[in-house]
């Protein structure tokens, strides 16, 4: 009995180290989008978006986690009357020198409409 709980607690453990390389794989590989995501901010670029639009998290993910939050994001959810005056009707929509560019945007089109470098 002893034997059987010490099996399960190895393989326990060999599953966790091995989820936990994977995870520590990903995340050393994913492009840092920080500098980029700081260049659009200073170029005036805004997005606006919603907390329950698919499109909006996908784009969100593009930049990753760390990144985005240097992204000058409107929750149109929370700021209503101002996603209504600035006529955002979609989700994302994007605002870059003072045009709307709607839907998920690559983030080369990004770069290339702001002059921002994409590492």
């Amino acid at each position: 009995m002893n034997l059987k709980k010490h099996k399960n607690a190895l393989y326990a453990a060999i599953v966790a180290i091995t989820i936990a390389g994977i995870i520590l794989t990903v995340i050393s590989f994913s492009p840092d989008r920080t500098a980029f995501a700081e260049c659009l901010t200073s170029q005036g670029v805004e997005m606006y978006g919603t907390y329950w639009c698919h499109n909006c998290q996908d784009q969100k993910n593009m930049f990753g986690k760390n990144a985005f939050s240097n992204i000058v994001y409107i929750e149109c959810t929370t700021a209503e009357e101002y996603c209504e005056e600035k006529e955002i009707t979609a989700y994302p929509t994007w605002i870059i020198n003072d045009q709307q560019l709607v839907g998920l945007q690559e983030l080369e089109t990004l770069s290339e409409l702001t002059g921002c470098q994409l590492e």
